[in-house]
C-alpha cells in the first residue's frame, strides 16, 4: 500500500481515502473520483492531494458548478471553491488570466467538469453501462442535501468535489 502511494497510484489513494456507504454506486463513484483526480493532475495542477471524503446532511456552496449524470446511474456532481480558487482554476483550465468570477470563469470550470463527466460516461460505456448527462449549471450559494464532499488541496487553495446519489 505504501509503495502504491509513493508511486502516486490514484486508484489506491482513492481506495484509502474514499470510504462510501456500501451499496448503490459505490464502485462507480470510486471510479469517478479516481478519474476526477487524474484529470485535476493532468489539466489543473500535479501538486494535489485529498483528505478523506465526508458524508454530510447539508453543504452550502460558495462558487460551484454542477452537472447531472443520469440513466442507470444517477449522480449530481459539483466543483465548489472559494472565489479566488475558483478563478485560479478557471484561469488554468482556460489558459487565460481571469480576474473575477464572470461568465468565462463559470464556463471554464463548467467545461472542466463536463470534460471529466464525458470521460466518465465513455469509461462506463466501455463496460456496458450507458449514461447521459445534462448541461452544467452554476450553483452559487446554494444548499445541497445529503451528499459526499471530497476536500481537494491544490497549491493555490482548497476546492471540493461534491457527489450526490439520486
Amino acid at each position: 500500500q505504501f509503495d502504491k502511494i509513493q508511486r502516486d497510484d490514484v486508484d489506491e489513494i482513492v481506495n484509502i481515502y474514499v470510504n462510501l456507504d456500501k451499496g448503490k454506486y459505490e464502485m462507480e463513484v470510486k471510479k469517478y473520483i479516481a478519474l476526477f483526480m487524474r484529470n485535476i493532475i493532468r489539466f489543473i495542477d500535479p501538486e494535489v492531494y485529498t483528505n478523506p471524503i465526508m458524508k454530510v446532511k447539508e453543504f452550502k456552496t460558495e462558487y460551484a458548478v454542477g452537472q447531472r449524470i443520469k440513466n442507470s446511474i444517477n449522480l449530481l456532481t459539483y466543483i465548489n471553491a472559494e472565489q479566488d480558487v475558483f478563478v485560479k482554476m478557471a484561469s488554468i483550465y482556460a489558459e487565460e488570466e481571469l480576474l473575477t468570477v464572470d461568465e468565462m470563469a463559470k464556463d471554464s470550470v463548467g467545461e472542466f467538469l463536463n470534460l471529466n463527466n464525458g470521460l466518465f460516461l465513455v469509461g462506463m460505456s466501455n463496460i456496458g453501462i450507458e449514461l447521459d448527462m445534462e448541461p452544467q449549471s452554476d450553483l452559487f450559494e446554494k444548499t445541497i442535501s445529503s451528499t459526499y464532499v471530497l476536500p481537494i488541496e491544490l497549491p493555490f487553495g482548497k476546492m471540493e468535489l461534491i457527489i450526490s446519489q439520486v
